[in-house]
């Protein structure tokens, strides 16, 4: 019966607990495009610090299609989110 009640508490515990963060769906196609042709449309998942270079701007992807627009700018990457409706 012991054994029951923790069991029971523990599931009740880790159901309650907040979970990971909501990722959008990897591979989904863009839902809208970059603001010109300096920008580049990466996947969101791609983009993790490595040392190699700095990101800059806003890496929320606010649609929630899981894409960025991405412009290289040296050893920056200036990254936004794809807001632009395609034409």
């Amino acid at each position: 019966m012991k054994r029951l009640f923790t069991v029971l508490m523990l599931v009740l515990m880790m159901s309650l607990s907040p979970g990971p963060a909501v990722l959008a769906d990897h591979g989904e196609s863009p839902i809208r495009g970059c603001p010109n042709d300096s920008f580049q449309l990466h996947d969101i998942h791609d983009h993790h610090e490595d040392g190699d270079h700095r990101h800059i701007g806003s890496d929320a992807d606010h649609n929630g299609d899981g894409w960025l627009c991405v412009k290289h700018l040296g050893d920056k990457h200036l990254h936004i989110d794809n807001n632009v409706p395609f034409k």
